[in-house]
């Protein structure tokens, strides 16, 4: 199977890195906090009970060879303030 749309350049990292980086936030009552720090997230999830996420975060290097799917990652998990 091949792939047309996979980073190929510097370039590309940076325009990935730059759209796919994204800043969580929690709103509460119109009043928006941040959680935790940007990043590259694939997925966050919320816990049953409301009190964590668990997120899974895309870290460099990227490949040149996969899809995003593919990459390096790390499984967070982190109460609503980030910690």
């Amino acid at each position: 199977m091949t792939y047309q749309d996979l980073i190929k350049t510097p370039y590309d990292e940076s325009l990935f890195e730059f759209y796919g980086t994204t800043q969580l936030m929690r709103n509460t009552n119109g009043v928006e906090t941040k959680v935790g720090t940007p990043a590259i997230y694939s997925f966050a999830n919320i816990s049953p009970d409301h009190k964590y996420l668990l997120m899974k975060r895309i870290n460099k290097p990227f490949s040149y060879l996969v899809t995003a799917g593919g990459f390096n990652s790390t499984m967070l998990v982190t109460d609503l303030n980030g910690k």
